[in-house]
């Protein structure tokens, strides 16, 4: 059984079981992910997306992880997640080419890039969030999946995922945690130029980009990343400017863009 909350763009109820919205009603974000975990074995409640498609009303489900604090309550309370990155993602992809979310979670993000782009690839490590997220995009085809994180060289490593944020989950450094694989973007063969690109990899943005350089060098990206170890100072040689547009998010736009664009 699913648990629905209220439209986050209509103030209306799609539900399958009415009941289950005056559960959550009653007992709140806490009590109702409890009760849901110890009736499903799916581990997962569906809620409306905060997006919708301009002028159309879309309405779109969005399934969330009921063992994740951060992104989940953000969005069962009423709010969007990352609601200042939404405008940055519909102005600056662009429909004509390939557009990346690395570091994607449960696809967010990654179903605004679907509409505003040729084509998306979303990479995910976490195998449990990389199935929700798979979910999500389900009906985009123009939506591919990895279930990688992107590095500056193949292979395998290790990840630690905090109990209560998985979207705070970060490289290992002792050996312990999940076993992930790791790819290079510069390995990938796309079936156009990328033209925006989003990274938001918990300290890992060095390695991230190490491996871009080279379809940084070729495409000239837009991009916006989440910048917690001045990994943007790799893109200033290849005449990108950088401004913060959040707390740890920066807007980088190869010279040839305005930064008022």
């Amino acid at each position: 059984m699913l648990l629905f909350a209220k439209s986050l763009c209509f103030g209306k109820l799609r539900l399958r079981d009415r009941s289950w919205v005056k559960k959550f009603n009653t007992l709140g974000f806490a009590g109702a992910i409890d009760l849901v975990k110890n009736e499903t074995q799916q581990q997962a409640a569906v809620i409306s997306s905060y997006w919708r498609k301009p002028k159309s009303g879309t309405h779109l489900a969005l399934e969330v992880d009921p063992d994740d604090d951060c992104i989940t309550r953000v969005l069962l309370s009423g709010q969007p997640w990352e609601s200042w990155l939404t405008p940055y993602l519909i102005r600056y992809c662009d429909r004509a080419k390939v557009s990346l979310d690395v570091g994607a979670n449960i696809g967010t993000h990654t179903r605004t890039l679907a509409r505003q782009s040729l084509e998306v690839h979303a990479f995910e490590p976490q195998l449990r969030v990389f199935e929700i997220l798979s979910r999500n995009i389900a009906e985009f085809g123009n939506v591919t999946a990895h279930n990688s994180a992107a590095d500056n060289a193949p292979g395998a490593a290790r990840m630690k995922a905090p109990t209560k944020n998985v979207g705070a989950t970060e490289m290992s450094i002792d050996g312990t945690g999940e076993v992930i694989n790791c790819i290079r973007i510069d390995d990938m063969n796309f079936s156009a130029p990328v033209g925006f690109m989003k990274i938001d990899v918990e300290k890992h943005e060095m390695e991230a980009l190490e491996g871009a350089l080279e379809t940084v060098r070729r495409d000239r990206p837009v991009i916006i990343m989440e910048d917690q170890v001045h990994a943007r100072a790799l893109l200033e040689p290849l005449g990108y400017r950088c401004r913060r547009i959040a707390l740890v998010d920066f807007l980088c736009l190869p010279a040839e863009f305005s930064l008022d664009r």
